[in-house]
């Protein structure tokens, strides 16, 4: 799984990927994040990472892989929230991490 961190994913969206589909934190059934600070905007960065975790073949093992690793991050890290943006998950589809 590739993470892509900031808003680059939103980026692509509004200059006309309109075939790339974006799972919401509900869709995938996470968890409400507790509060967060928002970004200083532009963001002269981005980081494109991986999640190091098994590769996910299907809508519902992605979202059990989005909900396995936000529970980690929130409960056993400590953060507000998935350490992630978004997720592009091995189905192809863009999961909303932190946003």
């Amino acid at each position: 799984i590739l993470i892509l961190l900031v808003h680059a994913t939103l980026i692509t969206l509004n200059n006309g990927c309109s075939n790339v589909e974006i799972v919401s934190l509900t869709e995938w059934g996470g968890k409400t994040p507790l509060p967060l600070t928002d970004l200083k905007l532009p963001q002269k960065h981005i980081i494109i990472s991986h999640t190091v975790t098994p590769h996910c073949h299907s809508n519902t093992q992605c979202a059990n892989r989005m909900r396995s690793m936000q529970e980690y991050h929130m409960h056993q890290l400590g953060w507000p929230n998935i350490g992630y943006n978004f997720v592009i998950g091995g189905d192809g589809r863009v999961y909303e991490g932190t946003g």
